[in-house]
Parts: C-alpha cells; structure tokens; sequence
C-alpha cells in the first residue's frame, strides 16, 4: 500500500543571457498556460563581464536564464565593521555594483538583517522592493570576505515586467476569495508583488487565512489573491508539518499552549511525556550550540517552548510558528511523537530556518526546507550518539508504527523505500501552480529525499542506492558535511532557493570551509542524485534509455502524471534534419531532446509541449547520440513515438 506523505509536521528572478543548455517555460499566468515542471541546468559555471574589468563566474542560473548566483570582484567595502553593525547594510556603491549585475538598482533593494561569521566576514541579506512594495521571494544576499571585498552574491529578483501598484480588485473582494478556498480570512490585510518560485510576479493581497487539515493539525497560511483576477495565485504554509524551555500539557485538547507543567530547571515530571519533550529540546539546543555556537532557535536565547498531549490519538508533530507541538499518537501508527529527538530537532530546525534563510514552504524551496530539517535532526541525534550509524539515517525510527522493528517514516538512505519520496532530481515531483496542503505545498516532503541522499553520501561516501548514476561520491564524513550545510543555510540559501541553487550555495560553503577539495566531494554528491551535470550523460550516469531506429514506431506509450520515458537514436554524419513526434493515444505526454545528454524539462536542444498527444521536434542534422525524454505532464496512453532522420 502506497503510504501517504506525513510530514515531520505532518510528523515534519529580467534574464541577461540565455540559460546554458536552453531557457525553460515562460508562463502567461492568466491563460492557465501549462509550464512543465522545472530541472536543473547543467550544473557548469559561465563567464559575465565584472563592471570593474574582472570576469563574473555565473555560478548558477533561474530556469529562465537570469544569474542567481555570480561570484568575483564585485566591489569593496571600506569600513568592513560599520557596515556590520549597519542598520541599512552599509554596502555604500559596493550595493550599487552588485544590483547591476541583476539588472536592478541598489535603491530597489531594502536592508533585512547582517549575519556576521565566525571569520568575520558579512552577509548581507536585502528584499526587493518596487513601487513602494515588498516583492515578496526576491532579494539578493552580498557576501563580504574579513578583507572587505565584496565575493559573491546570490539571489533571485524580478528585473522589470512587474503590474501596475494600483489594485483593480478590492480587499473585500480579495477576502471573500479566501473563503471560498476553504479557509477563513483573519482580520488584517496588505498590497504586495508575490514572486511564485516559477518567477512569475503578481500585485496581491496578502491575507492570513486559518482552517484545519483533514487529519486534525491546524493551518495557518498566507494567501495571495491576484488584485487583477481575484485568483489565488499562491499561498506559503505558516505552520511546518528551543536553553529556556517551558512544557504545556494541552491534556487531549486541540488548542495550545494548554496548562504549563515544566520549566527550565524545575525537577523531572511525574509525565514522562513531558520529561522527554523537555530533554529532547534540551538536547536540539545543545546540539546547535556545541556544534554551531547557535544560542537558541532565534540565535538570541528565545525561550524553547512545547505543548505535549494535543488532541486524542493525535498521530502528529508540528512547529507552528512559536513553538513546537506533539500529538500522542495512536499506538498503532505512531507512537508519543515527544519521545522522538530527530523529531524534536527536525521540527525546532524549521523555525531556525524561519530565522535564517527563510524557505518558503513550497515546491523546491520547500522541498529544500524539509530536507534540513531531516539532514539537522539526522546530525543532532548523531551528536548525542556519539556515532553516525543506520538509525543516523532513519527518521521517526523510534515512534513510527511502534509494534514494526526495524522501519521509519523516511530513509535518508534509501529515500524511495517509503513508497513517496524521491531521491533522483529528473524524476522530482513536479512543481504546483497552486501548492496547497492538498498536494504536499508541491511535494515537499517527497522531494526532500532529494537532498537528504546527496547529504547522506556526502558524510559516508558511496553510489546512489538505486544506481541511477555511477558517480562515486568521496566521504567528508559528518564534521565537515554538517558544517558546510549549516554554513549554506545561514550564509547562502535564501527564500526561493531552488535544487540549483542549494548545489551552488553548499558548494560554496564548502570552499570557504575547507577548500577545493571538500567542494568537489560536494558536488559529487549532487552530481549523484541528478542535480546537476549528473543526472546526464556526460556527468557520470544515465537512466536506462532504450535505443530507437529511424523511422521504426515505437508503440503503446503510456505513463502516470510526471513519469519519464528516455530513448536514444544514432545520428548518422550524412543526417540532414532529425524529427521526433509523438502521435496518438489520450492524454498528454511532453516531448524533449537533446544531443549527446539526456534531456530535463529545462535543459534541452528542442522541445514540444502541446496539449494533448501530438508533439513534433525537429533538429539540423549531427552526427551522435540524440536523447529522447516523454515526460508525462498528465497520464497518457496509446500513444506512439517515432524518430526519423532523412
């Protein structure tokens, strides 16, 4: 039986040039246009002329083509130490230079916060703004050596195309909108631009609506209504399915805090949930402050606060925002969820990532943002060990299905064994136009799996579990591996981070931490799980990809919504012009091909995405291996491919 997604709370950017291997989907939002789910590039570093001379290295790109990622001489910062304690960054012109290297102006960006790193170096987060609003998943993070040069910075914005400030809907309107996607609307509401993690921008109105899930945990989620077409067109989970702590008995009832019944200091509980709530959170504190020197969730000591005993056979965990909550389990499913460390740390990390980097909870960046809580929980309870060993890589082992021995809720080492996760990047859950908790906010809990693999192989070393790439990734072993995420999540990792772009930032943690070396082991690491060069045929490995003949049908296609069918034709050197097509059958499958490299949904030498079944491609003639990928963007059948070259 296919298990469904429980969370660890459920239990847990105009572009400047084109994309290196081709730009993916644009999208007319308005339309309902289809967009097919978005792939990494090819995981290579180009070349962008420095504003001072110097060559940029573009580290990583959107899926439209615009840097998110660019590192070398960016400019300096003369006063290093003023601008750390600046309240408005304190980057003077050197704010000015990186803006221009995304096509926007320095006076576009507002200052969010200065972190300052153990070396002394400076990263400095800003948001977008435009027209006097926030554009809420764009910002741009500058990162200053001790020296006071000006290295790297990484982001998404949106350079131009944005609606006009002016809403041709009103707030009631807007309100009403929110009911009718099964919530109820809080008191209270602003004007922003949303940037949805496919780069498409909208003037809406933010408004924070409330309901509850099927099973029982609470939602609390900023909705977005267009304030041109009343559509919601986007909505961002507030709730994710701390040394002073406090424990909450909310004694079988579905509201929190409930009664206190422990205090930091205060003598064990004759409550043995209670007790292991308050150790767990204990041990998550002294897990980041050993290890990171982090004081607290907030980094500034903020109280550790927990509600134990919610609802009745309550088979859930969750961080709401403030604190972290525990159901009881029903001792079939789950056990007390409280007794659990990795799911203690894994839901406190959710709100040090509220703290940092901001993951917005949905699509890839929520994928990311589960996968940390997952790769944290895996380290603190690694830490209190003494040892990484097979329940390192198990989550919820000791509270899920109590009565099995031996099984988890998700494997870090094996993602796929829990019938939902995903561990190899072209074959990620496609990305939601509308994420919801209907659909896992876009598969956020299942392309975790995703990162916690390449994390996973990163500490011991080794191949993808299911040999879908050959590369062999050289062990860091925990200390390291665990250090370059923690640097990556506080440094580099912003909102709307994607796949790409956690390559890219862990990546270059890894070069600031250790060196060229620990970088090469980490990007082996996603080269194995297909993030990246890896997942084609020139970066190690390639899925199992069936051999066509020309003009030779291949018959009796047919596959579930985002499944993937590879097929290789040989070229000839006298080959004019190759055609591809599909014909036939229901449904409606997509087309890619590439040569010499398997094709991804954003990198490829030609495409067709139609509605409905019939697609055709057609390329100049070269001679060698030419890549066929069918993607099913819905399920489809009977449906026939043939590749011809004249």
């Amino acid at each position: 039986m296919r298990r469904q997604p429980i969370s660890l709370h459920r239990l847990f950017w105009l572009a400047l040039a084109t994309a290196a291997c081709g730009p993916a989907a644009t999208i007319d939002e308005a339309t309902h246009e289809k967009t097919p789910p978005v792939d990494d590039d090819d995981g290579k570093a180009d070349r962008l002329r420095g504003g001072q001379g110097g060559a940029l290295d573009v580290v990583s790109r959107s899926p439209g083509g615009a840097p998110t990622f660019v590192r070398g001489k960016l400019g300096r910062v003369e006063n290093l130490a003023r601008a750390q304690r600046s309240q408005a960054g304190g980057l003077g012109s050197a704010l000015d230079q990186v803006a221009a290297r995304f096509q926007i102006l320095g006076a576009d960006l507002e200052h969010v916060r200065t972190d300052v790193d153990q070396a002394g170096g400076a990263h400095v987060r800003h948001r977008q703004v435009a027209n006097g609003l926030p554009v809420l998943g764009a910002g741009i993070l500058v990162h200053v050596s001790p020296a006071g040069d000006v290295y790297a910075a990484n982001g998404l914005v949106k350079a131009g195309g944005l609606p006009s400030p002016t809403p041709r809907l009103d707030e009631q309107a807007a309100r009403r909108a929110v009911s009718l996607d099964g919530l109820a609307p809080a008191a209270g509401s602003r004007l922003v631009y949303t940037l949805t993690t496919r780069g498409t921008a909208f003037l809406a109105w933010e408004i924070e609506a409330t309901g509850t899930r099927a099973d029982g945990t609470p939602i609390r989620d900023l909705v977005y209504v267009d304030a041109a077409t009343g559509r919601v067109v986007d909505r961002r989970a507030q709730i994710h399915t701390a040394r002073s702590r406090r424990v909450s008995d909310a004694k079988g009832a579905e509201t929190t805090p409930g009664t206190l019944a422990r205090s930091e200091g205060q003598a064990a509980s004759t409550d043995a949930s209670v007790n292991a709530a308050y150790d767990n959170t204990g041990t998550t504190y002294d897990c980041y402050a050993q290890l990171f020197g982090r004081d607290g969730i907030d980094g500034s000591g903020g109280a550790l606060l927990s509600t134990v005993h919610y609802g009745h056979a309550y088979n859930n965990a969750f961080w709401d925002g403030t604190q972290m909550v525990y159901g009881d389990g029903d001792g079939q499913e789950l056990g007390p969820l409280a007794f659990a460390l990795d799911v203690t740390a894994h839901e406190l990390t959710h709100g040090v990532t509220e703290h940092t980097s901001g993951l917005r909870y949905e699509n890839e960046p929520g994928g990311i943002n589960e996968a940390l809580s997952d790769i944290f929980g895996a380290t603190c309870e690694a830490w209190r060990n003494g040892v990484v060993d097979q329940r390192t890589w198990l989550l919820g082992e000791d509270i899920w299905t109590p009565s099995t021995p031996g099984d988890a809720l998700r494997y870090m080492d094996d993602p796929t064994k829990d019938n939902y996760s995903k561990d190899y990047y072209p074959e990620k859950i496609a990305d939601s136009s509308s994420p919801s908790q209907f659909d896992d906010y876009g598969g956020v809990h299942g392309n975790s799996g995703i990162a916690n693999l390449a994390y996973k192989l990163l500490v011991t070393g080794g191949r993808h579990p299911r040999s879908k790439t050959t590369v062999e990734v050289p062990a860091l072993g925990i200390e390291q591996a665990r250090a370059i995420y923690y640097r990556a999540q506080t440094a580099y990792i912003h909102e709307s981070t994607d796949f790409a772009a956690l390559k890219a930032a862990t990546t270059q943690a890894a070069t600031d931490l250790y060196g060229a070396t620990a970088a090469a082991a980490v990007t082996a690491s996603w080269d194995a799980v297909g993030v990246g060069a890896g997942g084609g045929a020139g970066g190690g490995g390639t899925p199992d990809a069936t051999t066509v003949e020309s003009g030779t049908p291949v018959t009796g296609l047919s596959g579930a919504r985002n499944d993937k069918k590879y097929y290789v034709l040989a070229v000839p050197a006298n080959a004019r012009n190759v055609t591809v097509t599909l014909a036939g059958g229901s449904g409606d499958p997509d087309l890619y091909v590439r040569r010499g490299q398997l094709p991804t949904t954003s990198a490829y030498d030609g495409r067709s995405w139609l509605s409905g079944t019939a697609e055709s491609v057609t390329l100049a003639g070269q001679e060698g291996k030419l890549y066929i990928l069918v993607h099913a963007y819905a399920q489809y059948s009977g449906t026939t491919l043939t590749a011809t070259w004249q």
